[in-house]
């Protein structure tokens, strides 16, 4: 209804996709930030897939990740200038990511919605006040849920989530009259 299409990446090493050259995130010891780069790349390329497949235009995007996922969504919007905003649910970084993850939204300049769940909060807040402070602050919103929830599944319960989004992203943007990408 609000004129986006969504498209959804699981990062490799989760589902499907664990296997050998690819494990799962919990056994990526001394592999971090090569395989934390290939995901990042993934998103890039899954872009350009869905370009080359589709009508649909994916000249401006956005990326969504949760938890230790925003380490790679920040990334991938350092590689393409085509992601014009990121959403980052309840973001948790690794320590040693937080430094390249604060350094890569402060070159960046874009705006970036960031969803604390209620359950998240204690885990999180602190990471999200950093990241936070290194990026666009005054296109960037930090916004906490009002019910109970974790990482994505807090949209799922409470459906005014969603609507804040996108009045953010519309707002973020300047989309509102016309049409979103």
């Amino acid at each position: 209804r609000h004129g986006l299409t969504t498209r959804v990446l699981c990062p490799r090493g989760t589902g499907a996709s664990v296997g050998p050259s690819c494990p799962s995130p919990e056994a990526w010891f001394d592999r971090e930030a090569a395989l934390q780069a290939r995901v990042a790349r993934d998103v890039v390329d899954a872009a350009r897939r869905v370009r080359a497949l589709t009508p649909v235009d994916t000249t401006h995007y956005v990326v969504a990740a949760a938890g230790a996922s925003a380490t790679m969504a920040v990334e991938a919007a350092t590689l393409d200038p085509g992601v014009r905003a990121l959403l980052l649910v309840s973001p948790a970084p690794a320590l040693v990511d937080w430094g390249a993850t604060r350094a890569r939204l402060a070159a960046l300049r874009r705006p970036v919605f960031y969803q604390v769940g209620a359950d998240d909060f204690d885990a999180s807040w602190r990471i999200t006040d950093a990241l936070y402070q290194s990026g666009d602050r005054e296109a960037s919103r930090v916004v906490d849920a009002r019910t109970p929830g974790s990482g994505l599944a807090q949209f799922r319960d409470d459906p005014q989530l969603a609507a804040r989004f996108l009045g953010w992203l519309d707002a973020a943007l300047g989309t509102r009259g016309r049409r979103a990408r």
